[in-house]
């Protein structure tokens, strides 16, 4: 529960202002009870006190024949003369209005002990027994019907409460709504920043709210635009290096089938076909890494399925798994190199796999299987690195993983490299799934 409550800057600050809110009013409550506790009863009460009080006090100073005389005057507050010599009647006694009567009694320097308790069943439910022993020995005892005590609530909403509810809960709202107004630009900010994985370097974050958070957001703007020039300069240079290689690689391969020895133009060729590959390769990777393909409706399950019959259809063993349609948004070009990858890397190390589709708790997961040797588990934290080839089996460039990698992050999901028990390799793709609306 506390690590829920203090999950978000707005829930910590409004954890503060509540308990300074609730510590506040509580004191002030304290604080009106010591110096005014008469006040903390309610004024029903106090009156229904303040009357018991005049009668015991009018009934101890008149002979006891003239008592009845002075009850059947005091009728229109349904005061009922009893003997007090009978036993009491059972009932639960009252603390509120037996605390308010003992009050009024000592206020009136009456030397008397009063105890207030609920009537019988003979009684209405709002009746009570009043039973006052004054300090002679004498006992008086009446009771009160409904018709009088209809008014009298001896309720727990205290004045003090009462006003500590009006005057706090309205100032604990407000409160709670600027904390939110004041921490709903840092999660804008947030969100913002969290898009920027899966959306890439053109989102701009924004720059509203307080001048912190302001400074922040433009700060961030500023470090995102130098980032994106950055990476379009690395682009540049790539293409150029690419472009500039491929130019004596073309010539080289024309000279090559100039060459009368057939062993050395055999071995020439392969280191040709090599290095044609390395460039082809880096270029791919880095067209994953920046290329801002956009989302687009694409059936997932047509592509896998397309995939694994072209494999098939080359003499591997490839099997596909999953639904026959299955519609989201993504970039469709990006989506097709990284199954591509997987499947050519089950089919380079087993001669083939299985692909599996599904859809499970908001995301889409593809897993590709084979029966291969696997990876060393010392190599399988950095194998989807750049250039990064397994110690064992290491053929190829080390860029087909990298890849698929970087596929992962632009869709907002991430490549997952287990071995499986029963040997060989599980790739697992898993991406959130965007439908489409």
């Amino acid at each position: 529960m506390l690590r829920f409550l203090m999950a978000t800057t707005a829930r910590q600050v409004g954890c503060i202002v509540a308990l300074a809110t609730i510590g506040s009013n509580i004191l002030a409550l304290f604080a009106w009870l010591l110096l005014s506790p008469g006040s903390a009863v309610p004024g029903s009460v106090r009156a229904f006190a303040a009357d018991v009080a005049t009668t015991a006090e009018f009934l101890r100073h008149t002979p006891p024949d003239a008592r009845p005389d002075l009850l059947r005057r005091a009728a229109g507050q349904a005061f009922d003369l009893q003997d007090p010599n009978a036993p009491p009647a059972d009932g639960w006694i009252d603390t509120v209005l037996t605390r308010a009567l003992n009050e009024r009694l000592a206020e009136r320097a009456i030397a008397a002990h009063a105890t207030v308790m609920a009537a019988p069943q003979a009684w209405s439910s709002r009746g009570v027994v009043v039973t006052i022993d004054f300090s002679d020995g004498e006992v008086t005892r009446f009771a009160i019907g409904e018709p009088r005590m209809r008014n009298v609530i001896p309720s727990f909403l205290l004045p003090p409460t009462l006003g500590v509810l009006l005057i706090g809960v309205p100032l604990l709202l407000v409160m709670l709504w600027v904390a939110y107004w004041m921490t709903r630009p840092l999660d804008r900010l947030a969100r913002a920043a969290s898009a920027i994985e899966a959306a890439g370097l053109q989102v701009r974050v924004p720059e509203g709210g307080a001048l912190e958070v302001r400074r922040l957001g433009r700060a961030m703007n500023g470090l995102l635009e130098r980032l994106r020039e950055d990476v379009a300069e690395r682009a540049k240079i790539m293409a150029g290096v690419s472009h500039d290689l491929r130019t004596p690689l073309t010539r080289l391969r024309l000279r090559v089938e100039t060459v009368q020895d057939v062993r050395l133009r055999q071995a020439l060729g392969a280191d040709l076909v090599l290095m044609e590959g390395i460039v082809s390769s880096s270029m791919a990777l880095l067209e994953a890494d920046l290329r801002q393909e956009p989302l687009e409706a694409l059936d997932i399950a047509a592509l896998a399925s397309t995939v694994c019959d072209q494999f098939a259809d080359a003499g591997f063993d490839v099997a596909y798994d999953g639904p026959l349609h299955l519609v989201v948004r993504a970039q469709p070009v990006a989506l097709e190199r990284a199954l591509n990858n997987l499947v050519e890397n089950a089919c380079k190390h087993a001669r083939g796999g299985r692909l599996l589709l599904r859809e499970e708790e908001g995301a889409v997961r593809i897993l590709v299987e084979d029966r291969g040797p696997g990876i060393a588990e010392a190599d399988l934290p950095h194998i989807t690195e750049a250039f990064r080839r397994p110690q064992k089996n290491g053929n190829g460039f080390g860029l087909g993983l990298a890849i698929v990698a970087s596929v992962a992050r632009a869709h907002g999901g991430q490549l997952r490299l287990t071995n499986r028990s029963d040997g060989g390799l599980a790739a697992e793709l898993r991406l959130p799934a965007m439908e489409v609306a």
